[in-house]
């Protein structure tokens, strides 16, 4: 059997945190950029635009998003 360390668990919960907070999966910025493209009400579409800039601040920036 394997032994773990808890300083190994922290370190990966902590990553997984970190990644959870800060990166949308990839179908899901997806799903968002094409509902952007077929939205057409004004209010619509600027939501979905700040959802969508949000994500990319987020992964870039490495900020949690919002």
């Amino acid at each position: 059997m394997r032994t773990v360390s808890t300083e190994q668990i922290q370190v990966a919960v902590a990553a997984a945190v970190v990644e959870a907070n800060t990166r949308l999966p990839a179908d899901v910025v997806e799903a968002l950029e094409g509902a952007l493209a077929r939205e057409e009400s004004p209010l619509g579409r600027q939501a979905l635009a700040i959802l969508v800039e949000n994500a990319r601040i987020a992964r870039c920036e490495g900020l949690a998003l919002c």
